[in-house]
């Protein structure tokens, strides 16, 4: 029992595997493994390789995530506007969909450990990130798993795995079930994919628009900051909020934010919702089980409607997992790309 629950954990039999080139080799034999008290005896020594591995593991990452931004040189024209993508590495493609208040620079410390062996393709939605941003902009779920259509066609991609997070598994599910995009594998990390979804926030937003949008910067700066902390189990680097924040800064990126949030449409969930079931592809769930955002029980019904072939939770991680547990995530991603 103790083995296989170890053999389950993402990040050390997933990333410790990259970290030392081979898969863990277990200092218990079979012959001892029904001997109770070696077990037990074995059981501290074998946890405490375990946490200095995610130690080490989630230290290499921070690292990585404070000097590498992923590069977005490309740009594609959806519906007359600007749509900012890049890919790394070679092989077989995979697409990565972020989030929202996210960017694309939520994989940053993912993708260039993917394209060590796929062609990796990102890219920031429709009025986030470094994407197009303006006023009269239709941003909703379903323009985005259009967007999402396009750019696999743009990219004359044939079947890619596609991994999705929050909002972007909404857009991976909706491009699937609704748009009809076929994939190798899909993915889905702390999706929005089942009603009920949204927040007293989310109404409060969509009811007064006009006036969120019009707060001061300090104001919006203070409730961004919030915002995105309470999706974080951990308390978030300085770096990351730079990061995340500066898309949505200014007149124009702040107006975007709280447009992004009005035009939030449960109806787009539905309409997916009522299609959803078995798929000819492989479909894989990674859910951070402090979410506060989306209940894991949320994950666990999306498990069953599409009849996925795994579920791996993340203990230590809320919403924003690539920040809480990126290694932990990573080697999710790596047992079952």
């Amino acid at each position: 029992m103790f083995r296989k629950q170890l053999d389950a954990h993402p990040c050390f039999n997933g990333v410790c595997r990259l970290l030392m080139g081979k898969v863990i080799h277990w200092p218990i034999q079979q012959s001892q493994d029904f001997n109770p008290g070696f077990v037990c005896k074995r059981l501290d020594l074998i946890f405490s390789i375990r946490h200095i591995y995610i130690h080490i593991a989630n230290l290499l990452f921070v690292n990585l995530m404070e000097k590498q931004m992923l590069p977005l040189n490309e740009r594609f024209v959806f519906d007359g506007q600007s749509v900012a993508w890049g890919a790394i590495g070679e092989g077989e493609p995979i697409v990565l969909v972020h989030g929202f208040p996210w960017s694309s620079q939520a994989w940053r410390a993912i993708a260039p450990w993917l394209a060590k062996t796929h062609k990796v393709y990102y890219f920031d939605m429709l009025g986030t990130g470094l994407s197009e941003k303006g006023p009269s902009q239709n941003v909703t779920e379903s323009v985005q798993s259009n967007l999402l259509e396009a750019l696999i066609a743009e990219w004359s991609l044939v079947r890619p795995q596609v991994i999705g997070h929050d909002f972007g598994g909404l857009a991976a599910l909706r491009g699937h079930f609704v748009n009809g995009i076929e994939y190798g594998k899909l993915h889905l990390v702390n999706a929005v994919a089942v009603l009920p979804s949204g927040s007293p926030f989310y109404a409060h937003v969509a009811n007064y628009e006009p006036a969120f949008a019009g707060l001061p910067d300090y104001a919006h700066e203070a409730l961004f900051r919030a915002y995105i902390q309470a999706a974080a189990h951990h308390p978030l680097r300085e770096d990351a909020v730079q990061i995340y924040f500066g898309p949505w800064s200014g007149e124009l990126g702040k107006a975007a934010f709280y447009r992004q949030i009005a035009q939030a449409d449960d109806g787009n969930i539905a309409e997916a919702q009522k299609l959803y079931g078995p798929t000819d592809f492989d479909v894989h769930i990674t859910w951070g089980m402090r979410d506060t955002f989306i209940p894991p029980e949320q994950g666990r019904q999306l498990l069953k409607l599409l009849n996925a072939k795994s579920f791996t939770p993340i203990e230590n991680a809320a919403h924003l997992v690539h920040e809480d547990e990126p290694a932990a995530l990573l080697g999710s991603l790596l047992a079952n790309v």
